[in-house]
């Protein structure tokens, strides 16, 4: 297959070559608003994704916590799952 690159970049220079400053100026502000945009969205993505995987820590250590409700007390629990002690607790009144 043929690299399509160097055929976008001509259409590119043909379509901008007969454009007066302003336009150029406007097409530049409008790109940059674009990969502004873009940057955006890619950020809010990535703080979305790290949140839900934090999220489902959380849940998870509130899973094994839950397990050891019946063999162990909070002050055990908490230290093996890294959960506070008022967690703990409040899972052991949820159960």
């Amino acid at each position: 297959m043929l690299d399509e690159a160097p055929i976008r970049e001509a259409f590119a220079i043909v379509n901008t070559a007969a454009m007066t400053v302003e336009e150029l100026e406007a097409q530049e502000r409008r790109h940059d608003f674009i990969r502004l945009q873009r940057g955006a969205q890619e950020k809010a993505h990535e703080d979305g994704w790290r949140e839900g995987r934090k999220e489902g820590e959380i849940e998870a250590r509130q899973d094994v916590a839950r397990n050891l409700l019946s063999v162990l007390d909070d002050a055990a629990i908490a230290a093996a799952t890294g959960l506070s002690l008022q967690e703990t607790a409040r899972l052991r009144m949820e159960a």
